[in-house]
C-alpha cells in the first residue's frame, strides 16, 4: 500500500514567484499578497454549487491525492470554494464553446451539467492542472506587478505579446493522462456504477493526438537511453508537478528535433498532425487517420495557360 505523504495546503496557491526588479519591499508585498488566495482574473455570474458538485469535488480530489502519492508527489489542499460553476451560455461567453472546463489561476470553471460522470470526467482534467507547478515572473510595472511569464506544469507563456506558448500540447496531452489516471481512482471508489459509466471513465477524454505524439517520443528517448518507457514517463510526470525539467533537457539533448517538436505542438489535432509528420512518426499518423478536411492541404494551382503567369 502506498503511504500518502501529508498534505500541503495548497492555500499558498504559487509554487514559485521570480522578480525581475523591484526592490526588498516590492518584493515582500507581493510575495505576501500570492501567499494567500489569488483573485479571480475576470468576474462571472455564476450558479449555487449542488451537494453533488461539491461531493464530485472532494472525490475527485481525494482520487487525485492518491495518484499524487503514487507519484511520491506531496497532496494537496483545495477547497470546493475554488469550483466555479456556470450555465453553459455563461461559460460559452466568457471562457469559450470548445471546452467543458477550464483552469484559471488557481480557480476551476465548470459548466453546469446534470449527469454526475460528465462533470467527474472534465472536472478530473482541470483538477490536475489545479495540482500543477505553477510559477509566475513578476516585474514591477508603477506601483503594481506585471506578469511577464506563467509557468503551469510544462508549459511556458508570456503574457504581454503574441507569440503562441511553449509545449502547450505536452502539457496537454500529460494532463490528460494524469486525469485518466484520477478517474480510474474515482471508479475504484464507487459502487454500482454501470459497465457503461465504467467505460467513459476508462476512456480518454481529450488531447488523443497529442498524447499519441508524446507516448512515441518518451518511447524513442527511452530506447536513445537505454530506460523502460515508463521510466522516461515517469521523468514527464512528476516534472510537470515539482518543476523538474528532466524530462525536457534530456530530450533537447538527445533528440533536439523532438525537443523542438513538442516545443512548438499545440493543442489542436491539426498541431499534433504535423509534429507527428515532422518527426516521421509513420504509425501515430496511421492511427490518427486522414486529415479532416479543414487540414487537407489546398489543391495545386492550375498551369498558367498560353504562356501566362500563375496568379
Amino acid at each position: 500500500m502506498t503511504k500518502m505523504k501529508k498534505a500541503v495546503r495548497r492555500d499558498k496557491w504559487v509554487d514559485r514567484i521570480i522578480f525581475l526588479g523591484g526592490d526588498d519591499a516590492f518584493r515582500r508585498h507581493w510575495s505576501e499578497k500570492f501567499g494567500g488566495e489569488m483573485p479571480q482574473m475576470s468576474e462571472h455570474e455564476e450558479l449555487s454549487k449542488t451537494y453533488m458538485e461539491i461531493a464530485i469535488w472532494d472525490i475527485c480530489v481525494g482520487a487525485l491525492n492518491r495518484v499524487l502519492a503514487k507519484l511520491e508527489q506531496p497532496a494537496i489542499f483545495a477547497d470546493f470554494d475554488r469550483l466555479h460553476v456556470l450555465e453553459t451560455a455563461v461559460f460559452d461567453k466568457d471562457l469559450g464553446a470548445n471546452c467543458a472546463g477550464k483552469f484559471q489561476y488557481g480557480h476551476v470553471y465548470v459548466r453546469r451539467v446534470e449527469n454526475a460522470y460528465d462533470l467527474v470526467g472534465f472536472l478530473c482534467h482541470e483538477l490536475v492542472h489545479l495540482a500543477s507547478r505553477f510559477e509566475l515572473t513578476l516585474a514591477p510595472a508603477g506601483d503594481r506587478a506585471r506578469i511577464e511569464s506563467v509557468r503551469e506544469g510544462h508549459l511556458v507563456a508570456a503574457s504581454d505579446d503574441d507569440s503562441p506558448p511553449l509545449f502547450l500540447g505536452l502539457n496537454e496531452a500529460v494532463t490528460e493522462q494524469l486525469a485518466s489516471m484520477v478517474r480510474r481512482e474515482v471508479l475504484r471508489s464507487l459502487n454500482g456504477t454501470s459497465d457503461e459509466n465504467r467505460i467513459r471513465l476508462s476512456a480518454t477524454w481529450c488531447y488523443e493526438p497529442q498524447i499519441m505524439v508524446v507516448t512515441e517520443a518518451c518511447n524513442r528517448l527511452a530506447a536513445v537511453l537505454g530506460l523502460e518507457p515508463r521510466q522516461t514517463g515517469r521523468f514527464l510526470f512528476r516534472g510537470y508537478f515539482n518543476g523538474s525539467n528532466a524530462f525536457v533537457r534530456k530530450l533537447r539533448l538527445n533528440l533536439p528535433e523532438t525537443y523542438a517538436a513538442l516545443r512548438d505542438m499545440g493543442d489542436d489535432a491539426a498541431d499534433a498532425r504535423r509534429a507527428a509528420e515532422i518527426l516521421g512518426y509513420d504509425a501515430v499518423l496511421e492511427r490518427l487517420g486522414p486529415p479532416a478536411p479543414e487540414q487537407a492541404p489546398a489543391p495545386a494551382p492550375e498551369p498558367p495557360k498560353d504562356g501566362g503567369s500563375a496568379a
